[in-house]
């Protein structure tokens, strides 16, 4: 009978956590969403539908993602060019 009781508040105390971490879970749950609400507000957008639209494709964010890529590599290519010409030009007189 001991083992039976002791058994029982085992689980009735294992319920109880698991209910506190459920309502926990569900509480966070809720002030996210209200925070990605308010953010969505803020930036402009009437409702989540709205978000969902002007937010673009996976494919889209890769393709931007590499214009950004090549636009710094040319632009480091670029600057080296620069050190390099003014290298070169450092002891030159300048003519008119």
């Amino acid at each position: 009978y001991q083992h039976w009781q002791n058994e029982n508040i085992r689980i009735q105390a294992e319920q109880k956590g698991a209910s506190n971490q459920f309502e926990s879970a569900k509480l966070k749950k809720e002030e996210t969403f209200a925070r990605f609400m308010k953010e969505l507000e803020q930036s402009g957008f009437t409702d989540e539908f709205t978000y969902k639209e002007a937010k673009l494709s996976d494919a889209e964010m890769e393709m931007l993602q590499k214009e950004i890529q090549g636009y710094y590599s040319s632009l480091e290519v670029l600057a080296k060019q620069i050190e390099e010409l003014n290298s070169e030009l450092k002891d030159k007189e300048y003519m008119d």
